[in-house]
Order: structure tokens, then sequence, then C-alpha cells
């Protein structure tokens, strides 16, 4: 968890650099990742709502899409740098967000594998508080903890915003991982995300996790 004093020196930063929450979130990502692989090409889904448009928002059903997102890690880049490419990616994502994901796998004519997804391993999901808001007048919402499913990627980072912080839950596939790896993985996560917030000057490079 990442503690509300943490998470206050996050959201100065994005407001700083004219980013959102998801993109800090999304390029600590790809610096963990990169520090963990050193590939420098590296492709990340999210889910998106698919519910844009004034037909759908009526409409009762799923309209879940997904995107991919890839970005480019150059380790002499600061992370100002990084930002705006990464929120550069972000908003072209989105963008296309209406274009359907298989759709796109069967134009790639990407050859298929039971074993693995066809574009990406990583997913990442952002819970914001006001997606989770509370509506009083309307609603008695309440949090249910759920069971863990079969992984459906390699790695999902689900990062959910209450009012005490964010949460990082990582849900991973067993086969590749075990549970120590994952709360190392979940502790360098954490700590990338406080460096980055507290000097933004920093290359890539410089950060050691």
């Amino acid at each position: 968890r990442i503690n509300k004093e943490e998470v206050s020196l996050i959201k100065r930063t994005v407001k700083e650099e004219g980013i959102t929450l998801f993109t800090f979130l999304l390029s600590s990502l790809n610096i963990l990742l990169y520090k963990y692989t050193k590939d420098q090409d590296i492709i990340i889904g999210t889910p998106v709502l698919g519910r844009y448009n004034e037909e759908t928002k009526s409409i009762v059903g799923m309209f879940v899409n997904t995107i991919a997102l890839k970005c480019h890690i150059d380790p002499e880049d600061t992370l100002n740098s990084f930002f705006r490419k990464v929120m550069c990616t972000v908003v072209e994502g989105y963008d296309n967000q209406d274009y359907p994901f298989d759709e796109l796998v069967n134009q790639l004519k990407i050859p298929r594998d039971r074993s693995r997804n066809p574009i990406f391993d990583i997913m990442l999901l952002l819970h914001e508080a006001d997606d989770i808001g509370e509506d009083k007048s309307v609603l008695n919402i309440e949090k249910y903890p759920l069971k863990k499913q079969a992984a459906q990627f390699d790695l999902t980072f689900e990062i959910t915003e209450d009012g005490s912080g964010l949460y990082v839950d990582i849900n991973y596939c067993a086969d590749i991982f075990n549970e120590a790896t994952i709360r190392a993985i979940s502790g360098r996560f954490i700590r990338l995300m406080q460096i980055m917030a507290a000097d933004r000057d920093l290359t890539i490079s410089q950060i050691c996790i």
C-alpha cells in the first residue's frame, strides 16, 4: 500500500507534469519492467469502458474493450521527458479505443498460442476514487472481497485508490512466479513510484530499485 501522504506527492507530480494518475502508473510499470528485463520496447494492456458514445450510455450490456499501449524506454530520458512520451501513447491509445481488440489481433495476423496472449502478457488496471465513490442518495455501495481467479495474464497490476492511499494488488501466473517473487516485485514497484514522485530530473538509468 502507498499511504495517503505519498499519494499526495504523486498527485502533485501528476498535476505539475500535466499528466494523469494512470499515466504516472503506466510510466512506473514500464520502468519497472525495463529494470527487470532490459527490454526497451514494452507493451502493456489496459481495459477501457467503451461507453463514450451517447448511443451506448443507456444500453445494458458489456462494452469493455482492451487497448495495447507500447512504450519505448530510452535509459537516458529524464522522468519528465518519459512522462510526456507515455502521455502521448495513452492519448493515442484512447483515441483508438473503439477499434475491437480481437479485430486488431486478426489484422496483425499474429499466430495463436493457447499458452499465452497474442500481443501482451501484462495488464494494468486503475480504480480511482471517483470510480468507486458512494452516492448515498441513490445506492448504498460496499466493498466486497472476491476470491482470486485463475490468472488471465502473466501479471496483472490492479491499483485501487481509496481514502487511505493506493492499494497495489498483483495477480500472477503461478506457473511462472511464486509468492516471494511477487512480493519483491510489489515492493520494488512501490519504491519506484516513491522515487519517481520525489525527483523527476533523474534519468531512467540513474534510478536504482
